[in-house]
C-alpha cells in the first residue's frame, strides 16, 4: 500500500522516530529493509514511504503515524505516477519520446529497480502469471498429451501435432491451455515438415509441468513415465491414457484365419521408445478392464503411431469396442475416423 501525505510531515515522522530510537539514516534504512539510498530519499521526501514503513516504525518508536491524505493500492499509485508523467510531458508539448529516449529510459528504470528492488517487490513483468490447475481429469489429459507428443525447454513447453490430419486437435489443444493454466499460445505451422505446433512459452508453466512429474528434456533418454498422482483415481488415470491415445496410440483392425475360420477384431495399440510409460499404459489399460499383450512392431507396421516412434519400439495392444475405444481416443478426429471404419469392417 502507498499513501499520499501533506509535504513536510513524512520527513518530521521520520526524525522523530529517529530521535526515538537513536537510530541514523543508516539504522533506519537496515530496519525498513530498504537501501540506504532509499532511506535518504523518505526523509528528503523525493519518495512516500510505504504504509508498511509508516506502521512499522510508528509500532517500534510509539511516534505516532502522521494523517495521510490518502492510502492507496501499488497498481493505483504506479498508474498514477505514470498518468503524471504524461500529463507533465503533454504539458510542455513534447510527445513520447524518441527510440534513443525509450532506450535511455529502460536503462534508468532497470538501473533503479536494482538500486530500490522494495520498491517493485510486487511487480514482475518477466513471469506471465499462470493458473495452478488442480488435479482432474482435463489436467490428465493434458499430461497424457504433453507425455506423447509434448516436448518441454527451458522457457517453453510445445506440442506437434500432424499438419494435415490434426490442426483441428492443435486447436483443441490451445483451448485446453487456455482453461486449465490461463495462458494462451502460438500455433506454428511448418508445412515443408508437415507439422504444426503449439507453444506454450511461460517459465512458470515449465516448472508447474516438472512439479506435476514431467521431465524436461528428451523424453527417451530420460524414460519418462507417468506420474505417480494419475493412480489416485480412476478418472485420472482414464483421462491420462485418453491424451496418450490421441497422440502416440492408434486404432487398427486385426484379422487372422484358423482353421478355415476368419477372426476379425478392432484393437488398440500404444507405442513408445520409454519402457516405464509403456508400463504405466499397462497398468491403466488392466484398472479399465482391458487385457493388454505385447504385439511385435511388424504385425502393427501400418499403424502410424508405431511409424512415428521408430527404433527400438515397444507396442502394447488391446481389443476394442466402439464403447472403449471412444472413451480412450474421443478428442481426435484422425482416430474417431479410424475407429469407425475399422468396426465397419468387421
Amino acid at each position: 500500500m502507498r499513501v499520499r501525505i501533506e509535504a513536510g510531515r513524512q520527513q518530521r515522522f521520520l526524525d522523530q522516530v529517529m530521535q526515538a530510537m537513536g537510530w541514523s539514516s543508516i539504522e533506519l534504512a537496515a530496519h525498513c529493509e530498504v537501501a540506504h539510498r532509499t532511506a535518504k530519499d523518505w526523509l528528503a521526501e523525493d519518495y512516500n514511504a510505504p504504509y508498511r514503513a509508516f506502521q512499522a516504525l510508528s509500532e517500534i518508536s510509539g511516534v505516532p503515524m502522521p494523517p495521510f491524505e490518502e492510502i492507496m493500492s501499488e497498481e493505483e499509485w504506479r498508474s498514477r505516477r505514470s498518468q503524471a508523467g504524461y500529463r507533465s510531458r503533454a504539458a510542455a508539448g513534447k510527445g513520447l519520446g524518441s527510440a534513443e529516449g525509450r532506450s535511455r529510459g529502460g536503462s534508468v528504470s532497470q538501473k533503479r529497480r536494482r538500486e530500490q528492488p522494495e520498491l517493485y517487490a510486487d511487480f514482475d513483468p518477466y513471469h506471465k502469471r499462470i493458473t495452478r490447475a488442480p488435479k482432474s481429469p482435463q489436467l490428465a489429459e493434458f499430461i497424457g498429451i504433453m507425455l506423447g507428443d509434448g516436448g518441454i525447454a527451458e522457457y517453453q513447453a510445445t506440442i506437434t501435432s500432424n499438419l494435415h490430419e490434426e490442426e483441428e486437435y492443435a486447436q483443441f489443444i490451445a483451448q485446453q491451455a487456455l482453461e486449465l493454466f490461463g495462458i494462451g499460445s502460438t500455433l506454428q505451422k511448418r508445412p515443408d515438415h508437415g507439422a504444426c505446433s503449439v507453444v506454450l512459452s511461460s517459465r512458470e508453466l515449465v516448472l508447474y509441468f516438472q512439479e506435476l512429474g514431467l521431465v524436461q528434456g528428451n523424453k527417451v533418454e530420460q524414460q519418462c513415465a507417468i506420474p505417480e498422482w494419475i493412480f489416485e483415481d480412476i478418472e485420472l488415470m482414464r483421462g491420462c491414457v485418453r491424451g496418450l491415445m490421441d497422440t502416440d496410440g492408434c486404432v487398427y483392425h486385426h484379422g487372422y484365419a484358423v482353421n478355415g475360420k476368419r477372426y476379425n477384431y478392432v484393437k488398440m495399440t500404444f507405442a513408445s521408445r520409454s519402457w516405464p510409460l509403456m508400463e504405466g499404459v499397462r497398468r491403466i489399460w488392466r484398472e479399465l478392464g482391458l487385457t493388454p499383450g505385447s504385439v511385435a512392431s511388424a504385425a502393427i507396421s501400418r499403424c502410424p503411431a508405431t511409424r512415428r516412434c521408430g527404433g527400438t519400439t515397444r507396442n502394447w495392444s488391446a481389443p476394442t469396442t466402439r464403447t472403449t475405444g471412444g472413451a480412450i481416443a474421443r478428442r481426435s478426429r484422425r482416430q474417431r475416423s479410424r475407429l469407425k471404419r475399422n468396426i465397419a469392417r468387421i
